[in-house]
């Protein structure tokens, strides 16, 4: 509540606020979000009222912008030809413009980065994030896209040999299906 006093002891109401249209005045509080492209000094003019006299006030309200603050984003890394998808976490912005560089051909929507990581390689990528009155803030991490492993298999065994030597297993039977295997160099 607003704090007021009155040297004769009548109760004070709160009878008007003059002042900002986002600033609005409920049970003797003053509240408001002002948007970030309303930054600046606002006079805001108080009306109070005791039973015997109205009496206005001048008090000045400062609204400062609070740049936009991106949270860090770590480091990616990717097969090629999957597709990534990267949220971007912004504090103070309810407007900013968003630009990515250092990746080829991004989509940005709904603070998301979408790429589909077509080609091999390291790319330094940074992401800026701008409000309404120019003030940015930035951040930067790797996205690596590397090729799909290669499977390289050293041996195939289909048709075990006959008697003890084809029980490859270690099993101590010899058996046609149980036998058989393929070693993959990982």
């Amino acid at each position: 509540p607003i704090p007021t006093a009155d040297d004769d002891q009548d109760p004070v109401i709160v009878t008007s606020l003059d002042g900002p249209s986002w600033m609005v005045l409920e049970d003797d509080s003053i509240h408001g979000q002002p948007s970030e492209t309303e930054v600046g000094t606002w006079a805001v003019t108080i009306t109070l009222s005791d039973s015997m006299d109205i009496v206005s006030e001048q008090i000045v309200v400062s609204v400062e912008n609070r740049p936009p603050n991106i949270s860090p984003i770590a480091d990616q890394e990717l097969w090629i030809g999957k597709a990534l998808e990267i949220d971007i976490e912004i504090q103070n912005c309810q407007t900013c413009d968003i630009a990515v560089s250092g990746l080829p051909n991004p989509a940005i929507s709904d603070n998301k980065i979408i790429w589909p990581g077509q080609e091999i390689g390291r790319w330094n990528t940074t992401i800026v994030a701008t409000d309404a009155l120019g003030e940015q803030d930035s951040a930067t991490f790797t996205i690596d896209v590397v090729d799909r492993p290669a499977i390289v298999i050293d041996e195939v065994l289909a048709d075990p040999p006959n008697g003890i030597s084809g029980d490859v297993n270690g099993d101590g039977a010899r058996s046609s299906f149980g036998d058989e295997f393929i070693e993959i160099v990982n």
